[in-house]
């Protein structure tokens, strides 16, 4: 492979869509004097639960969007977001998203619930009171049966599942009306209206929290008792410091700052990823040249909660830069301690002006057999056999647009790399496409013999609880990064089986548990159960169709039912079929009875 020419390709990955940009203290805030919420603003501004949209503006009457009020929920409950889930509860808040960890953890305390149909509205305006059902169920208010007391003119429009939160919320002094007394349900929240409830917001779950545990008077103070073996002891005034960085079994603090190591080189172009890795798990932040933050709030603040959490040591992290301006950029590492460590080594951001897209197809995976070492798979841009388990067409899987033109991934060039054509000049390269992965349960093949493609297989290591992604980085050929996407693989070793198999209305239909690839299959069918039989003929005796390849309905023809006298047992015999992984069907031979 290419290797100088590829460090520089994967030194910038991916499009990632984000809002949010770097936060400005209160005082550079020159948009929000005029607003009814300013001393909110500043005040959540600081504690680092909201942020400023850039070029010193808050935009106060803005629309919120869900993601971003998650963000807002979660910092200001200050839920712990640094083990979000391997796997996304929302589709449309991939792990991938920047608000994944604060969606996920809101969720996880049981505060937000989606939109009901698998996806959680991201990219939806907040509305008025889905603002209050959310802020009155993060407080744990019992507002059931409140809603008898709004007297808003409007309270009619209220939603039925949002008119006790709101009645509560009014009562607990979160929120009031719009005037003309009403309270307009469903219009979309304003930012400086979300700054000011969740600035009384913080004070209620403040307030509720020094209640909890203030501690019952006592006329007598009472001596500490002394610290039992199997509890926790707290820390000295004065902690010893650890000879290691905070790993190990030593009970002193961590108090040492992880190490921080930049990996991608400059510059990387806005909308692609910087990447860096920690000498320890934790979190990565991505911050403008400039301040020298000493804390995780800080660092939370002026990236706008844009973090990227690590689970391991030195693992190799991409922070996305989608929407920040151009310029000078510093990596920081906050550990599980909180400690922080020193800056990077400076990168440069610059402005995208190409208008490339990248996208994995819908539904776009790749499975390896990985309790196969023998089962090789091929990328190529030529073949077209749906049936093939172990051979796929690239085109099959990304989907490359330059504005609105599609673009097609053409001649494989070698060193795992495919040409970009446009289609309406074929001759003309546009783009390169290079195809890689960071795992290390994939083995490079190298090129297939026919010079069409590259050949990648499963390591012994892999299971059907590995992750693993194929990445596709489009680069141009003076080394720009353009675009990148990236497809999952499933490893998997198992035979599929058949679920069901029923008789109805002139067609067998088959239900398997996963996707199967049926090339080839016998029926034949006998009156004496099977003493003697007779073979069908494809197209003469039936039809075999499939829409997903998990279901399949053999359609037996007019003709051949109307030869037949009932009943007649039909014997099912699977010759050729697999999943797209490669195992084969482990099924018997299947009889059903036409009546």
């Amino acid at each position: 492979m290419r290797r100088k020419l590829y460090a520089k390709v994967m030194a910038s990955a991916a499009l990632l869509s984000a809002i949010s940009l770097p936060a400005h203290a209160a005082t550079q805030l020159s948009d929000i004097d005029g607003s009814y919420a300013k001393d909110a603003i500043m005040e959540l501004v600081n504690k680092g639960i909201i942020n400023g949209k850039g070029d010193g503006k808050f935009d106060p009457t803005g629309k919120i969007e869900r993601q971003d009020f998650a963000i807002i929920l979660a910092k200001a409950l200050q839920l712990d977001t640094s083990e979000a889930p391997a796997s996304a509860t929302f589709r449309d808040v991939p792990t991938t998203h920047y608000s994944f960890a604060y969606v996920e953890a809101a969720a996880k305390a049981g505060l937000i619930k989606g939109l009901g149909d698998g996806t959680f509205g991201n990219g939806v305006n907040l509305s008025r009171q889905d603002m209050a059902v959310l802020f009155v169920r993060a407080l744990g208010v019992d507002a059931a049966g409140k809603a008898s007391n709004l007297k808003f003119s409007d309270a009619g429009q209220i939603a039925d599942y949002a008119k006790d939160a709101v009645a509560a919320a009014v009562e607990l002094g979160l929120i009031t009306g719009t005037g003309n007394g009403q309270f307009n349900p469903t219009g979309n929240a304003e930012r400086q209206a979300v700054a000011l409830v969740a600035s009384k917001f913080v004070k209620q779950v403040e307030e509720k929290k020094q209640s909890e545990s203030s501690p019952t008077p006592s006329t007598e103070e009472q001596p500490a008792p002394p610290a039992e073996p199997d509890k926790p002891v707290a820390p000295p005034t004065t902690p010893s410091v650890p000879s290691s960085g905070g790993s190990g079994g030593s009970s002193s603090p961590d108090v040492t700052a992880p190490r921080v190591t930049l990996l991608s080189s400059s510059p990387v172009r806005i909308g692609n990823y910087v990447q860096a890795r920690s000498n320890e798990n934790g979190t990565l932040y991505l911050i403008p040249e400039g301040p020298t933050p000493r804390s995780r709030s800080e660092l939370e603040s002026l990236s706008s909660g844009r973090g990227v959490a690590t689970s391991t040591a030195n693992e190799i992290t991409r922070i996305p830069t989608s929407e920040l301006f151009s310029g000078t950029y510093r990596v920081f590492a906050v550990d599980a301690a909180g400690n922080v460590s020193a800056p990077s080594a400076a990168i440069e951001l610059v402005e995208s002006s190409g208008e490339y897209n990248v996208w994995p197809k819908p539904e776009a995976k790749i499975w390896l057999n990985s309790g196969s070492s023998a089962n090789t798979f091929l990328l190529d841009s030529v073949s077209s056999d749906p049936l093939t388990y172990n051979t796929r067409n690239i085109n099959d899987l990304i989907e490359i647009r330059d504005g609105a033109t599609e673009l097609r991934i053409g001649d494989y060039l070698g060193a795992n790399c495919f040409a970009v054509i446009d289609p309406s000049n074929p001759d003309q390269k546009v783009a390169n496409l290079l195809v890689d992965s960071s795992s290390d349960l994939i083995e490079w093949l190298g090129d297939d013999p026919n010079e069409l493609g590259l050949m990648i297989r499963a390591k012994e290591g892999a299971n059907q609880h590995s992750e693993a992604f194929i990445e596709f980085t489009l680069w141009s050929d003076d080394s720009l990064v353009l675009g990148h996407a990236e497809i999952p693989i499933l490893f998997d070793d198992e035979a599929p089986t058949v679920t069901n198999s029923t008789y109805e209305n002139g067609g067998i239909t088959l239900e398997f548990n996963e996707e199967v690839l049926i090339r080839n299959l016998n029926l034949t069918y006998s009156f004496d159960n099977f003493d003697s039989s007779e073979f069908m003929t494809p197209g003469a005796d039936y039809d075999l169709n499939t829409l997903d390849n998990i279901t399949y309905r053999i359609e037996l023809t007019d003709s051949f039912l109307s030869n037949l006298t009932l009943p007649v047992e039909v014997r099912i015999s699977f010759t050729s079929a697999y999943d797209r992984a490669g195992n084969s069907l482990d099924a018997e031979p299947i009889d059903i009875t036409i009546n």
